[in-house]
């Protein structure tokens, strides 16, 4: 999916929560674009800090080209706390899914490990 023109609809400087609020016209090819791929865009595009840009909401029309994407640019790490837990979970959770998929996967619990030397023995036992 690629990106192909970002435009400024709105700005607004907002001085009391240290952060900059952007409603953006994103034009691409096809589908809506995830907001991993937005970040990383509006990074590029705007010579901003990947880390201190939060997309809020994503909106695309059925069947367009083009999305409504409304996104805050804070000054640094502190400022960015006074973001909506909801909104932050969504980032951080999709930079923990990037990191286990690099890492092989391990049990959890050690109950977990143990139910899973319980299966080896019975496939050995069994067969």
């Amino acid at each position: 999916m690629a990106i192909k023109d970002i435009k400024v609809a709105n700005e607004v400087q907002n001085k009391q929560l240290g952060r900059r609020e952007l409603v953006l016209e994103v034009t691409n090819d096809g589908s809506t674009p995830s907001r991993d791929e937005l970040r990383d865009a509006i990074a590029d595009r705007f010579n901003m800090k990947r880390e201190n840009i939060l997309v809020i909401s994503v909106m695309q029309g059925y069947g367009e080209m083009r999305s409504s994407v409304l996104v805050h640019e804070y000054g640094d790490a502190s400022a960015r706390k006074l973001a909506q837990e909801h909104i932050i979970a969504r980032h951080e959770k999709k930079q923990k899914e990037a990191g286990e998929a690099k890492e092989p996967a391990k049990a959890d619990t050690p109950k977990a490990a143990e139910k899973t030397e319980e299966k080896k023995g019975e496939a050995e036992t069994s067969g």
